[in-house]
C-alpha cells in the first residue's frame, strides 16, 4: 500500500495505524475493520524479507525490486549520479527526468516465501520507533516504546541498491507521506 497526501485512516479500533496519515489505495473488506492486522516490528519485517537467506538481498535485486537503477524509463546508475552531484535536489531531479517511480506491486519476483516487493518500490513502516539496537544477541527484539520517528524498511524506487538491502533501515516522522512510503500489514492470527 502506498501512502499519499491528503487522507487519514480513522479507525479507533486500530490505534497503531491511526498514528499514520494514510490514503489507502488498495483495501480489502477484511482489513476495513482492522481486526487481526498490525504493522510488523523490525525483526519480523527483516525475517520475512530474508526468507531464510543471509546475503544483502533475498535474491538478485534487479529481479526482485524496483530501485533507482531500474524504476525509470532507462537504466540508471544511481550511485554514480549521486557521487557526481552530491546534492539531493539535483539527484531527485535526475530521477524524475528518467521517470523513476513506484510500480504496481507483484511485478518482480517474490522472495523464497512468496512475498513480493520486500526490496525497493516503497519504504515500509514498521511498528518500532527508531532507536539503537540492544547490545549483544537478542531473540525477537522490539524497538523503543516511544520516540519521534518510526522505522522504515526495504528502500524505495529512488534509492540506490544499498538502501534496499534486507538489513537497511531508515526512519521517518509519522506524519510524513509521499510516493516512496507505504506499509505492509502482518496478520496476528
Amino acid at each position: 500500500v502506498n501512502i499519499q497526501d491528503g487522507f487519514t485512516l480513522d479507525t479507533p479500533r486500530c490505534p497503531l495505524l491511526s498514528h499514520f496519515p494514510l490514503k489507502i489505495s488498495c483495501l480489502s473488506p477484511t482489513f476495513s475493520k482492522c481486526a487481526h492486522f498490525r504493522l510488523p516490528n523490525e525483526a519480523e519485517w527483516e525475517y520475512a524479507c530474508r526468507a531464510g537467506t543471509n546475503g544483502p538481498y533475498a535474491g538478485e535485486l534487479d529481479a526482485m525490486g524496483w530501485y533507482a537503477d531500474n524504476s525509470g524509463d532507462r537504466r540508471f546508475d544511481s550511485l554514480a549520479v549521486w557521487n557526481e552531484l552530491r546534492d539531493w535536489s539535483k539527484y531527485t531531479q535526475r530521477l524524475f527526468d528518467n521517470s523513476c517511480r513506484t510500480h504496481p506491486a507483484g511485478k518482480k519476483q517474490p522472495n523464497a516465501w512468496g512475498l513480493y516487493d520486500m526490496h525497493g518500490n516503497v519504504w515500509e513502516w514498521c511498528q518500532d520507533w527508531e532507536g539503537d539496537y540492544a547490545s549483544g544477541s537478542v531473540t525477537d527484539p522490539t524497538g523503543p516504546s516511544s520516540g519521534a520517528d518510526r522505522v522504515g524498511r526495504g528502500g524505495c524506487w529512488g534509492d540506490y541498491s544499498r538502501g534496499c538491502r534486507s538489513a537497511d533501515r531508515g526512519s521517518r516522522t509519522p506524519g510524513d507521506r509521499d510516493g516512496g512510503l507505504g506499509f505492509r500489514l502482518a496478520r496476528t492470527h
